[in-house]
């Protein structure tokens, strides 16, 4: 059965999009693209300011990437679940867990015609 499968490889390309970008945010560290220091203006109140922006960046970049991969994970979880019902479905269709067809059910005499 193959009625979810181009979906469902969808979702795995997905998932495996997602934890990609997140590998390439960590990668990134943009942070590291601000100077450091007193950034050429010492005492100056910037320096203050250039290190929290520093600080906000980090946290920022870091809880992108954990979002990016808690989606990457939701999305892999959900291909595993899509597939396991597609299965389930294909057994059920080929006969595989199926029940039995109702003539051959017991049933007590005269209840059922």
């Amino acid at each position: 059965m193959t009625g979810f499968a181009v979906e469902i490889a969808t979702l795995r390309k997905t998932g495996k999009a997602a934890s990609h970008a997140a590998g390439e945010v960590r990668a990134v560290h943009t942070v590291n693209q601000l100077p450091t220091g007193d950034a050429g203006i010492p005492g100056a109140a910037a320096v203050a300011k250039l290190a929290a922006v520093r600080e906000a960046w980090e946290g920022r970049e870091a809880e992108f990437a954990r979002t990016l991969n808690s989606h990457a994970d939701n999305i892999a979880r959900a291909a595993v679940k899509y597939t396991q019902n597609e299965q389930k479905a294909e057994a059920d269709l080929h006969g595989i867990g199926m029940a039995p067809p109702v003539e051959k059910i017991p049933t007590p005499k005269g209840l059922i015609p």
